[in-house]
This record gives structure tokens, C-alpha cells and sequence, in this order.
């Protein structure tokens, strides 16, 4: 059996959760793996879109495809996010029909299965027939209980690969009717309310074709009572995502040179209410959103958003997304 392994971790071959994965290749070598590294290459992709096409096609190729990744801010990392993204822009949907895949992650087991129902969500869009997802702590590879558990794993999912068991889908999502948002923006004066708030800053990620989201942006604005400064997250110097490296834990400053610290620094900490606005894709928001968020990280445990007021301008069928809910509400409890 010919399993591809797409190996999510911007660590590439040093990730802790491609060392769980070889160590699973190593108790099954009547069967044939193939690691695809995508955390480093994101960029590559952006600007070659044929290598996004040519894995699409290892991936028809084989019999199975297993996600392994580690579990940044609730759900995968930005780098996987947007390789998904770009697979449904050069490829479409169902893709793979078909196809058997499941995930593999590490974490400290904290809100690993918004991430795994992220990853069932696009998987099924996809194509795939998706079978339960694996979910280890970061030691579990040094600890012969649990080194058992994931055995029993893969070959409970090579098992099922062989016989081509049917497996049901979780997701059927019905999508409404595009909806135009289109306000009255005269005269409204008479509807504003104070927010009683001094500092609003308003993170969008807006684009030219997110008409939406701007007219839901603008009439919040326009309504607030008070002033709103509006920063676009795209108009942020962030080079790359999180690297995974954890160097931030020793002060707090993020290795990467670019201006996503200064930024988050000058003007996330310094508002009084934060309001995030952006617009669905894929059953999250855009990857740049997930960009920003784990690159956050930098600023570890540290409870630096204590006290401050948040909330959400979401454009797109938000009732139908109650994992992205999920997520959304970790985001305010860290």
C-alpha cells in the first residue's frame, strides 16, 4: 500500500510530529511512505501553482494520505491552511473522491479536535473519505503505552484502507444563497451608540473582492460613536508564519526580523477593544488570519490580551460553521 504523508510542520524533517510518523513507518515496512514537506515551502507554491497540481497528483497515485501536523492557536498552521487553500483554487473540490485520509497531531492537547474537524471538513470537501484523526501529546513517542495506542492507530486505518470500508461523512453543508450586503449608509446618526470604549482598533483582512465584509466594516465604523482606527492585517511586513522554534519563550521576542512584532506591539496591546473582521474560507477565515494569530505566539502564555473587550465582524454562513465558532471562542480565552 502506497501512503503519502503530507508533512505540515514548519520544522520540516526536525518537526516532533514527523518523528512520531516515522517511527509508525517503521513497524509497518511491508508498506511504502512518502513524506511531501509543505511548511517551508509555502512561498514556492504561491509563485509555482504546477507544484501544487503535481503533489495533487502523487496524491491520486497512492492508496491513502495521512495529515501530519502540529496544533497551533486551535487548528492547523497557517503553512497547511494555505497549501489547503491553494489546493481548492488550482485543483476544485472533490479532487480525490474517493481517496481514504486521516490525521495525525501533536499538541499539549488543548482544543486538538477544532483542528481535527477543520481538517475532516476540508478533507471531505475534497474528496476524501476521512476516518478518525490521532491525537498525541508531544512525549507520547517516549512512552511504551501510548507508543502502543498509535500502532494500534495506523494499522486500524491501513485496515480500513484495504478492505475499502465505507465511512460516513460528518459534514453536509448546505450553502444559502449569496447574500449582498448592502446598507444604507445615509443618515445614520440617529442609530450610532457609544461603545464606551477610548481605543478601538478594527484588524481586517479585506480585499477587492471582500465587498461584504468592507460594507460590514464601514458601518461599523460608522456607527461606533467614537473613534475606530482600521488596520489591514495584508498591509502588516510578516515574511512568514510561525517557525515552531519556541525562542520567543525566553523573552518574549520572536526571531523572525520582519514588523509583525512591532505591530502587534504598537497597536494590539495598546487597544482597549479589538474587533476581528473577516471573511469565511474553507470553514475557517483566510489564512492570512491564521498567519497573524500564530505568529502571536511570540507573546507565549502570557495573558497580554487580560481585559480587553473583543469581537467579531464575520462575513459568510457563520450558523454553519460551529467549529469556526469554536475556534473563535478559544481565541478570546487565551
Amino acid at each position: 500500500m502506497k501512503i503519502i504523508v503530507i508533512n505540515a510542520s514548519p520544522k520540516t524533517s526536525q518537526s516532533i510530529t514527523l518523528q512520531h510518523m516515522r517511527f509508525l513507518e517503521l513497524q509497518t515496512p511491508e508498506h511504502e511512505f512518502e513524506t511531501i514537506h509543505i511548511g517551508s515551502k509555502i512561498s514556492a507554491f504561491e509563485k509555482h501553482p504546477k507544484k501544487i497540481i503535481e503533489i495533487a497528483e502523487k496524491i491520486k497515485k497512492a492508496d491513502a494520505l495521512v495529515w501530519s501536523y502540529p496544533v497551533y492557536y486551535a487548528l492547523v498552521p497557517y503553512q497547511l491552511k494555505r497549501f489547503i487553500e491553494l489546493l481548492f483554487q488550482h485543483c476544485g473540490n472533490d479532487v480525490f473522491k474517493g481517496l481514504y485520509a486521516t490525521s495525525f497531531s501533536t499538541s499539549i492537547n488543548f482544543f486538538d479536535h477544532t483542528a481535527h474537524n477543520y481538517m475532516q471538513g476540508v478533507s471531505e470537501q475534497l474528496g476524501f473519505r476521512y476516518i478518525d484523526s490521532y491525537s498525541a501529546h508531544m512525549d507520547d513517542f517516549f512512552k511504551k503505552k501510548e507508543r502502543t495506542k498509535m500502532i494500534g492507530f495506523l494499522g486500524w486505518f491501513i485496515e480500513i484502507v484495504k478492505r475499502g470500508l465505507p465511512v460516513p461523512r460528518k459534514y453536509h453543508i448546505t450553502l444559502p444563497a449569496e447574500t449582498v450586503y448592502s446598507p444604507d449608509f445615509n443618515d445614520i446618526s440617529k442609530q450610532r451608540q457609544p461603545t464606551g470604549s477610548s481605543n478601538i482598533l478594527l484588524l481586517t483582512d479585506e480585499q477587492t473582492q471582500d465587498a461584504n465584509l468592507k460594507n460590514m466594516t464601514q458601518m461599523f465604523i460608522k456607527l461606533s460613536g467614537t473613534g475606530v482606527t482600521l488596520k489591514n492585517i495584508h498591509d502588516i511586513d510578516i515574511k512568514n508564519g510561525c517557525l515552531g522554534c519556541c525562542t520567543c519563550g525566553y523573552d518574549n521576542t520572536c526571531v523572525q526580523k520582519d514588523g509583525f512584532m512591532k505591530f502587534y506591539n504598537d497597536h494590539v496591546k495598546a487597544a482597549d477593544t479589538i474587533i476581528i473582521a473577516g471573511s469565511i474560507k474553507d470553514h475557517y477565515l483566510s489564512a492570512k488570519w491564521k498567519q497573524f494569530f500564530d505568529r502571536s505566539f511570540f507573546n507565549g502564555h502570557v495573558p497580554v490580551l487580560k481585559g480587553k473587550r473583543i469581537g467579531f465582524i464575520i462575513s459568510g454562513p457563520l450558523q454553519q460553521r460551529q467549529n469556526l465558532r469554536e475556534t473563535l471562542d478559544a481565541l478570546t480565552q487565551t
